[in-house]
């Protein structure tokens, strides 16, 4: 019976392991196959759509005033999920004002779940992002739906700065 036992065990372990690695096989390293399912859930709870799919990240798009469609892009690590809204705005990366940067700044030390970004948009301009880096236990809709919106609001409230300020 310990001979038998002992078979059944290894083969039940191996197809275990086997059916988990072929069920990750096609995931980016670092990219977990929950994350993305999550994401869904959550939008399913709160009646929202996945509006796009761009490789491994999903978008949402939201209604903004300023720039028509506001996206925000989500992917998801093991543990971590990463929300990426972008500004509407461009510019030169050498003429980017010190009170735009300063207002980036202020605003990050402000902020309690998102940071700004100015990053390399190609042939010498600058843009500006708001990303958060969020921990995917015990999160839920509506921490999500928390997140997801007050991200969107502050993008769209630089936006509008940007916009009066004739820069956008």
């Amino acid at each position: 019976m310990g001979l038998f036992r002992d078979v059944a065990e290894g083969f039940a372990t191996g197809f275990m392991s086997a059916t988990v690695d072929s069920l990750r096989a096609g995931f980016p390293q670092g990219q977990s196959a929950m994350g993305p399912y999550l994401v869904e859930r959550f939008c399913r709870e709160l009646g929202w759509a996945v509006d796009e799919r761009q490789g491994d990240a999903i978008l949402l798009h939201f209604n903004d005033p300023v720039v028509g469609v506001r996206k925000i892009a989500i992917t998801c690590g093991d543990k971590l999920m990463s929300l990426r809204v972008w500004s509407g705005s461009t510019m030169i990366a050498r003429q980017i004002p010190g009170e735009i940067m300063g207002y980036l700044l202020l605003r990050n030390w402000e902020l309690a779940l998102s940071a700004w970004h100015v990053f390399d948009a190609g042939n010498g301009n600058a843009a500006f992002a708001l990303a958060s880096n969020m921990l995917m236990a015990g999160m839920d809709a509506p921490v999500f739906k928390y997140v997801c919106e007050t991200m969107v609001k502050e993008a769209n409230a630089f936006d509008v700065k940007m916009k009066a300020a004739g820069l956008l």
